[in-house]
């Protein structure tokens, strides 16, 4: 094998979810970009409840020359997040990538962000620049949301899944152990040094994407949620306005019938004012609600996820 570039050894993060067809094709990159640049590549499979032949091509692929694989299956779908951290839990390299099956990632690029980690920063964030592929109102929702996750959040998350982290990050990140685990949002969280570089996705050679736009909705409601309480806020500063729009409306309709005797606006009025309330309170309980339902499952202080099947070959 020709000589290592890097004297680090190196975990490679992959969730899996029924990525049969891309599987073989990834680890062959990766072997054939990466095993001859450090002393060792392990990359961590983590197949988050596959119900296609994942588990199968997994266990019946050669075991590539200078690469260690390890298949871990969860006994349930547990999300992408925590996918990826089960895998942040088992690794143990000095340095640590996390990149998707779906062949997207380009696996040099971990060359590329191993260079600015070499020049003392903690974290890489590996973001996508525009692609003409794929739904436009995905791309729209995700850049505005990016805004809005940021407002709540009060310092600038990075929603791309391409990271390649050193050992000190990887350590803080597995102290957190909460069940609804947003992990883009912890990696900023842990106020480390980081960086950002570009990559031009690649499109999906096999398969579709698993997010439907009422997955994303979902995600995006548990991302808001698990990283921010200006949602609960927010709802103080509308009910604020609202009385206070309330009350200069009553004293603009007293002063009316007061000084020109117009007759108080009716039932109309009435009903569309009680409706919106009625509509403004039912949003607000919901989100209270929601932050209700997380506490109320956190403190039951259930395991993250549950490992079914683990192999190292």
């Amino acid at each position: 094998m020709a000589k290592t570039k890097y004297s680090y050894s190196l975990d490679i993060i992959i969730p899996v979810y029924n990525e049969e067809e891309n599987i073989p094709d990834l680890i062959r990159e990766i072997h054939q970009q990466l095993t001859n640049k450090f002393l060792s590549v392990h990359v961590v499979l983590v197949d988050d409840g596959s119900f296609d032949h994942t588990e199968q091509v997994i266990k019946n692929i050669p075991k590539p020359e200078g690469m260690t694989l390890t298949y871990i299956r969860l006994s349930r779908n547990h999300g992408k997040d925590l996918a990826i951290k089960c895998g942040m839990d088992h690794a143990r390299g000095e340095i640590c990538s996390i990149m998707d099956a779906d062949l997207q990632h380009p696996p040099d690029k971990i060359l590329e962000a191993l260079e600015y980690l070499e020049q003392g920063y903690d974290i890489v964030h590996i973001v996508k620049k525009d692609y003409n592929f794929g739904p436009i109102y995905r791309k729209f929702a995700s850049r505005w949301f990016n805004k809005f996750l940021n407002f709540l959040s009060g310092f600038e998350v990075h929603l791309t899944d391409f990271k390649v982290l050193n050992r000190k990050a990887v350590d803080r990140v597995k102290l957190f152990n909460e069940s609804f685990f947003f992990g883009r949002g912890i990696l900023d969280l842990i106020g480390l040094k980081y960086t950002q570089i570009d990559y031009t996705p690649r499109e999906r050679k096999y398969g579709d994407s698993r997010y439907s736009l009422f997955s994303l909705i979902k995600l995006a409601i548990n991302s808001m949620m698990a990283i921010s309480i200006k949602p609960l806020r927010i709802s103080i500063y509308v009910g604020l306005f609202i009385s206070l729009f309330s009350f200069m409306f009553a004293l603009y309709i007293l002063f009316e019938k007061l000084m020109f005797g117009q007759p108080i606006p009716g039932f109309a009025t009435l009903a569309t004012s009680l409706f919106f309330l009625a509509g403004i309170q039912l949003l607000f309980l919901g989100v209270i609600g929601e932050y209700l339902g997380k506490t109320f499952i956190e403190a039951k202080r259930r395991p993250q996820y549950v490992v079914d099947y683990m192999q190292e070959f």
